[in-house]
């Protein structure tokens, strides 16, 4: 009875020791690159930084049009700002006389707004309005970030697959994007019989405040 044991015992820390080793190699990446490391270099080639500062504009009248505006809280050309409401959609905009202007449909209590500024990013406030009872906006303390770029995500999608892949350093990779309810993709395609890492990225475009979800895979 007590040798049952023993052996009973033996059998189930070498099933032990076999089970750990079988998820040790299955989770070695096999990888000269980090898969983080890989996923970050992407994320520099498709992120811009932004500087934002949230607005409020506080009224007691009832919904409508109306043209809202603050100093003008950058030191930037009007074609890198841009204005979004609070459910992301971008607002006609127009700098003059050091204030910034935006026509927004506005309700009854705080509408907030997010003024926004990013270098190099064309499209931005080019509307033109004229000036008369406008009201004034509240802005908040500047934020900085990183963002989407829908420039970026152009160039990179344009791009030639091996002379990024040799530029960055990377392993062999596909990105998989969806932003705007439109989806593309980039990259080679999976392999049937090697282990895929998968790292995912959800934000929005800079450039027109769409959700977008990325998911990049190596192997």
């Amino acid at each position: 009875m007590h040798i049952d044991w023993i052996v009973s015992i033996t059998i189930f820390l070498v099933a032990i020791a076999y089970a750990f080793s079988y998820y040790v190699s299955f989770f070695d990446t096999g990888l000269e690159a980090d898969p983080d490391a890989a996923f970050e270099a992407i994320m520099k080639e498709l992120k811009t930084e932004v500087i934002e500062t949230p607005a409020i504009f506080e009224t007691s009248e009832p919904e409508g049009f109306r043209l809202i505006y603050s100093p003008f809280p950058f030191e930037a050309p009007q074609e890198d700002i841009r204005v979004h409401d609070s459910e992301g959609k971008k607002l006609g905009c127009m700098l003059a006389g050091g204030r910034l202007y935006w026509l927004a449909n506005t309700s009854i209590g705080r509408n907030r707004y997010r003024v926004s500024f990013a270098n190099g990013t064309a499209g931005g406030c080019s509307s033109f309005f004229q000036a008369a009872n406008e009201s004034l906006a509240s802005l908040m303390l500047q934020e900085r970030g990183m963002e989407f770029s829908r420039e970026k995500i152009e160039r990179l999608m344009a791009s030639g697959y091996e002379s990024l892949k040799k530029s960055l350093g990377l392993p062999d990779f596909r990105l998989e994007l969806e932003a705007g309810g439109s989806r593309s993709s980039y990259g080679q395609a999976l392999p049937g019989n090697r282990n895929i890492f998968s790292r995912e990225s959800k934000g929005r475009v800079y450039e027109t405040g769409e959700k977008v979800s990325l998911r990049m895979m190596v192997w």
